[in-house]
């Protein structure tokens, strides 16, 4: 559901002459996330984090114009795939994208899984994806958590607000990403996400390794995360 806030730019969209600025200025007033009541909306959800490696150095030595030239074709093509596969996207955090698979009715006994599968589906479409066009990039990595406690929250003020995501799952989607460069994986996932990929894709081998301490869930406990490489 696409909600339109009231308009805090009207001055600026009046003087811009570009249809190009226009449309940006317009976009930065939508969201995709539905519209709760309260200051925030329960969102069960799959948090997934799409990282290109590589990225800062191919700014450096290409400048920020080239860089969005030859990786404009390549986040529409993903964007496709995420949303083809019930995802939505919370974000591009210029060189990735944060997104999510909701858990439509987290009452449903199979609600989680389900939305957890959606997640799996679009990872590995996505890495068939640029696994058959390696041209494209130097390289990427995926994470992605489970998490019945996220929230989506409203924040901000009249002249910009926006959706962000807290929860123990979007805190582990966006930091395991170091783990997974460290152990040489392409695919990091908790061991709830884990349960439902083995399922879908028995014949693909995991790793297993120990979750961090400060992105467990609770201190002192044993908590693993698995790789694919």
């Amino acid at each position: 559901m696409i909600k339109m806030k009231p308009c805090s730019y009207e001055f600026l969209l009046d003087i811009k002459t570009s249809s190009n600025e226009r449309v940006i200025l317009e976009h930065l007033l939508r969201s995709d996330l539905p519209v709760g009541e309260g200051e925030y909306l329960n969102l069960s959800a799959a948090t997934m984090v799409f990282d290109l490696a590589g990225s800062s150095l191919s700014i450096r030595e290409r400048g920020s114009k080239e860089y969005f030239k030859n990786h404009q074709n390549i986040f529409r093509n993903l964007t496709k795939i995420i949303y083809d596969n019930h995802g939505i996207i919370e974000k591009f955090p210029g060189d990735g994208i944060s997104m999510h698979f909701v858990n439509a009715n987290s009452l449903e006994p199979f609600g989680a899984a389900n939305c957890v599968r959606n997640a799996v589906t679009a990872a590995t479409l996505i890495i068939d994806y640029l696994s058959q066009n390696e041209g494209l990039v130097s390289g990427f990595r995926l994470s992605l958590s489970y998490g019945d406690d996220t929230i989506a929250a409203l924040i901000g003020g009249f002249e910009h607000e926006e959706w962000i995501t807290i929860g123990h799952a979007v805190n582990v989607a966006h930091k395991l990403e170091k783990e997974i460069k460290a152990r040489g994986c392409i695919f990091g996932m908790d061991e709830r996400c884990h349960e439902v990929f083995t399922e879908v894709f028995c014949n693909t081998s995991t790793h297993c390794f120990e979750m961090p301490e400060e992105l467990k869930k609770q201190a002192s406990i044993e908590e693993f995360w698995y790789g694919v490489k």
